[in-house]
């Protein structure tokens, strides 16, 4: 999933930013919508790589990380 919004975005990101000025226009892009094109672009390049395998792994492994904590349900206060 996240490698297809990488690369929806990236697709958009080219259509948009390296044709050149008039082609948000032609595409039907306003100005706010270009900007939102950048940050899921941002988003899809930077941040979904860095942060889905640590939030995976989370996910995966939350009886191990429940027993390095420590379960505090069933400490008594």
């Amino acid at each position: 999933m996240a490698q297809v919004w990488g690369v929806g975005f990236d697709t958009l990101k080219t259509l948009l930013f390296a044709i050149g000025p008039a082609a948000p226009p032609l595409v039907g892009f306003s100005a706010w919508q270009t900007e939102l094109v950048a940050l899921g672009y941002q988003l899809g390049f930077l941040i979904l790589p860095s942060i889905l395998p640590v939030a995976i792994w989370f996910v995966l492994y939350r009886d191990y990380l429940a027993t390095l904590v420590g379960d505090q349900r069933t400490t008594p206060v």
